[in-house]
């Protein structure tokens, strides 16, 4: 969900700025092991004596105006940057004169949602082999492999947050719009795998 967002922020701010990109995410250094000739697990690295800033823009104002506009390096001089949440950070970034035209040349896209994906795609190639192990069986259970198109749609909210009210409250009228954009994308249905959750 958003934690998955935010490592990939973090990735395009690290790629933005040269620096080394860690992953403090137990769950996901749990999950996948790092493509190779990458190291991103933060215990690796001896950060006890490292200064740091939690640059989140999303809910400091300051840091929200300088991720847009400023050479990060000159305003934040702590060895370590934090980037927790905060979904806004990934187009923010792409809007800063000081990366705009890099990040543009890296992924030749000015989609937030498709540099996300390329994004996403590269960190998480190389499930742990345990984890590849324990699913191989449901996955065959439901045939997957048989299709070569495959499409997860989730329905992410908190319970108590306002979203998941509205959802359960209108709940056959948010399926029938999600039916009706998949059936929009007019794929085959004999090589179409679906999954909701």
């Amino acid at each position: 969900g958003n934690r998955i967002r935010a490592t990939c922020t973090a990735f395009l701010l690290a790629l933005a700025e040269n620096r080394v990109f860690a992953v403090q995410h137990p769950d996901f250094t749990r999950y996948f092991v790092p493509p190779e000739g990458l190291q991103w697990d933060l215990v690796q690295f001896e950060t006890r004596t490292l200064s740091r800033r939690i640059i989140n823009p999303h809910g400091n104002t300051f840091d929200r105006e300088q991720v847009q506009v400023s050479n990060l390096s000159a305003v934040y001089p702590q060895r370590i940057w934090i980037h927790k949440k905060g979904n806004s950070f990934h187009v923010f970034l792409t809007r800063n004169p000081h990366y705009a035209s890099k990040i543009a040349a890296l992924f030749g896209t000015t989609s937030a949602f498709a540099r996300t994906a390329l994004i996403a795609s590269f960190l998480m190639q190389n499930p742990a082999p345990w984890y590849t192990s324990a699913v191989a069986p449901v996955l065959a259970s439901l045939n997957f492999s048989e299709f070569p198109i495959h499409i997860a749609v989730q329905l992410r909210t908190n319970f108590d947050d306002n979203s998941a009210k509205h959802i359960r409250r209108h709940l056959p009228h948010t399926w029938w719009c999600i039916k009706e954009l998949l059936c929009n994308l007019s794929l085959p249905a004999s090589k179409t795998w679906m999954f909701f959750a």
